[in-house]
């Protein structure tokens, strides 16, 4: 059975170990975790990204932008500010990976975004904590305007998000884009297999022995591989990343991770857009049914209020 490993120091020997969480047998692959992290810190650190991956979330900053309308030393805002949490909220907005947004982040804009004559009625920032269930025309239920007005604020700042990562690509553009990049990396990548280099037999190859890329080629074309390999000039170049720009395997790899960090965000902003828009067809349902437990994207942060 495998499994991943987790990294240890051990201050004894001054080692780092790594220690499986299950038994392993004789054969069995042991896995190295990289941990819990954004797609955007797996890029940074390590040069790949995961598509789909559950700890991605996309930070919001447009949402900050509602903290110019506070005005300086009024009650609202030292409300904002006494109440733990939900300055921090808006400063460090962002969606998880299915697009919602975490319910200080709504409760937070709902205490900005409320019409004076609300936010007395409601007591303040703490009268705002549960979102409204009911009454989506603004008018005939206490807060929520304030609703409607945080869920059109959030949209805003998702479509501010989306326009900047795609050069005004749409979200369909970009997806056919990386379909087709994964049809070209799989057509070479079964066109190196007979070359014999693949990812990790180039790393083992490349700066060995002193040999040069050259006399390795050379050995390809040699009768002792009999018909093992039939892999011209050309295509080892490709294979062994030192193709043409845009057509060897390095590039393609690099544009493969590219576009899936691309859609994976702009899929969660989608998201986002449809869940809270204000044109959403949702608006017409009942507010009980808007408003189902979860709505909101999990629970409160343990230290607000």
């Amino acid at each position: 059975m495998g499994g991943a490993t987790k990294l240890t120091r051990d201050a004894y020997h001054d080692a780092f170990v790594l220690k499986a969480q299950h038994p392993l047998a004789l054969g069995d692959e042991a896995t190295i975790s990289y941990g819990p992290l954004t797609n955007a810190e797996l890029l940074l650190r390590f040069g790949f990204c995961v598509f789909g991956n559950v700890h991605e979330h996309v930070f919001l900053p447009g949402c900050a932008d509602e903290l110019e309308w506070l005005m300086p030393g009024s009650a609202r805002e030292a409300d904002l500010w006494a109440t733990d949490g939900l300055q921090r909220a808006v400063t460090g907005a962002r969606l998880d990976y299915e697009g919602r947004a975490n319910a200080n982040l709504l409760w937070a804009l709902r205490v900005l975004l409320a019409s004076d004559e609300e936010y007395h009625a409601n007591g303040g920032a703490k009268g705002f904590r549960v979102p409204v269930r009911n009454g989506l025309d603004g008018k005939d239920v206490r807060g929520s305007g304030a609703q409607l007005a945080a869920e059109a604020s959030l949209s805003l700042a998702c479509a501010r998000a989306f326009d900047s990562l795609g050069g005004g690509l749409s979200l369909a553009e970009d997806e056919t884009q990386l379909e087709a990049a994964y049809a070209v990396l799989r057509e070479v990548q079964v066109e190196c297999s007979s070359c014999f280099v693949e990812e990790e037999f180039v790393g083992q190859y490349e700066g060995a022995g002193g040999e040069s890329d050259e006399s390795f080629q050379n050995d390809q074309h040699d009768a002792s591989f009999g018909d093992q390999v039939s892999c011209d000039d050309v295509s080892f170049d490709r294979c062994a990343d030192h193709g043409d720009e845009g057509d060897d395997l390095n590039y393609l790899r690099r544009l493969v991770t590219a576009l899936e960090f691309r859609v994976g965000r702009k899929r969660i902003l989608a998201a986002a857009m449809k869940r809270y828009s204000p044109l959403k067809e949702a608006l017409v349902k009942s507010g009980a049914s808007l408003y189902a437990p979860g709505w909101e994207g999990g629970d409160y942060d343990e230290k607000v209020g």
